[in-house]
């Protein structure tokens, strides 16, 4: 008689004569695939344990550059995590303060290590103040944990204040209803500094989308949108639609960026203590002056692997202000840089090095993209909550794409501020381990995963 079982994994074997010979055949695929899976699994622990990967470390990253390739020094966060001295706020409500706010969250913080998550996604009217001043340090504001459509916030934005602070997947959309247009910007960066924005979009500011205006840093706009800042809004010194604007001293970093659509200052660094890394951005249908500094001192610029692309808005001018640096101060690490052909790189005041002067340690040239694959790479990536973007962040993405859309002067020329409906969800807040928790919301949103 044939054995009705295989020697070494007790698989089914079909008895002579049979004529039923394949049912104990297709009861073999459930165990197979087990075993299939049992040996994979044993393999990855022997790997792990031989490379010594079997510990794992807290999760910081998601698609595009990450925190550690920026100057922003994020260790006060990841040592909490691993020392479980992490605490946890949570948003339940829209409101700007009062209980459950965002602002309830920052504060209840004090100046412990906290991670504010939200159970709640929508809109957060700032009032138009024109800021929401964050002043507790050591603040990581996680946007990705809201449900759809994330946080969007309006009339305002965040002016931070205070040390070592990380905003992710939050998009600020200024507008010309705040009470000092003149001040008014969708991300205010002041000092002590150490502040990193990433997935984020600043967007629709009367003066400038990001404003650095007393120094300070190291800071980073990563992974982000910079768009449509208003052109002739009710700013006193209109047409002010300006995108970037860095002043007195410190590092910033630029890297992996869309910037659509906005006049002037794209970046601006005017005084010779400034940084500027910037790199795998894209510029699209600026207005005037791509690069604006200063004739009595610039900064160092690391312009890498970039592309500046004209379009229905873009003048290129003649003279003086034709060149790439305005006929500015500036020392430029300048390489593989696309931008039309109608502009002087030669500008009188521009001193070009050989290296980069000022890439962060975790930052190197093999990192980057080309500048012809820039457009594949960030239009998938970029903003918050890319796997599934809020209906303003994909227009902008469609314009980019489509190469449609004007420099705005109102934000109503676009559809006016945000109106999502609000949404909500339950949140299972772990103890331990807190970072790799909130990945998983990344991988969400980033990945659609």
């Amino acid at each position: 008689m044939t054995p009705d079982k295989t020697e070494n994994r007790d698989y089914n074997l079909p008895q002579e004569n049979s004529t039923d010979w394949h049912i104990p055949l297709n009861e073999n695929w459930e165990k197979i695939d087990a075993d299939v899976q049992a040996a994979l699994d044993m393999a990855q622990q022997a790997l792990d344990a031989a490379t010594g990967t079997e510990t794992e470390e807290p999760t910081t990253g998601g698609t595009g550059f990450s925190w550690d390739q920026t100057h922003v020094d994020t260790s006060w966060l990841t040592e909490a995590d691993s020392n479980d001295n992490l605490n946890v706020e949570t948003v339940t409500s829209l409101d700007l303060t009062g209980p459950g706010s965002i602002t309830e969250a920052v504060e209840n913080g004090g100046d412990q290590p906290t991670v504010v998550v939200f159970e709640v996604g929508g809109v957060i009217d700032i009032g138009g103040g024109p800021y929401w001043r964050i002043q507790n340090p050591n603040t990581y504001i996680a946007g990705q944990t809201a449900p759809y459509p994330g946080i969007s916030m309006i009339r305002g934005g965040p002016r931070v204040q205070a040390l070592n602070v990380i905003v992710e997947h939050v998009g600020f959309y200024c507008g010309d209803d705040v009470n000092d247009p003149y001040k008014a910007g969708a991300i205010t960066m002041d000092e002590p500094g150490n502040t990193l924005f990433n997935h984020c979009t600043a967007a629709w500011a009367p003066d400038t989308n990001i404003r650095v205006p007393q120094g300070g840093g190291p800071g980073a706009f990563i992974n982000g949108i910079n768009a449509e800042a208003l052109n002739n809004s009710s700013h006193p010194e209109a047409p002010h639609g300006y995108a970037f604007n860095a002043r007195f001293e410190g590092s910033w970093d630029l890297l992996g960026n869309l910037w659509s659509q906005n006049w002037k200052r794209n970046p601006r660094g005017p005084h010779d203590e400034i940084n500027l890394v910037f790199a795998n951005n894209y510029v699209w249908n600026w207005g005037r002056r791509l690069y604006h500094g200063s004739k009595d001192g610039g900064p160092e610029f690391d312009w890498i692997s970039c592309v500046a692309e004209a379009g229905p808005d873009t003048v290129i001018e003649q003279g003086d202000r034709g060149g790439l640096f305005d006929n500015r101060t500036v020392d430029c690490f300048f390489d593989d840089v696309t931008f039309p052909s109608g502009m002087d790189r030669e500008d009188a005041n521009t001193t070009y090095v050989d290296a980069p002067q000022n890439l962060p340690s975790g930052l190197s040239l093999s990192d980057l993209k080309s500048a012809s694959e820039l457009e594949s790479f960030l239009s998938p990536m970029v903003g918050p909550r890319p796997a599934h973007r809020a209906p303003h962040e994909q227009r902008m993405i469609n314009d980019f794409v489509n190469r449609s859309g004007r420099i705005i002067d109102d934000h109503t020329d676009v559809g006016g501020y945000p109106d999502y409906d609000s949404n909500t969800r339950s949140l299972s807040l772990p103890t331990t381990d807190v970072l790799n928790w909130v990945q998983q919301y990344t991988d969400e949103v980033e990945q659609g995963s």
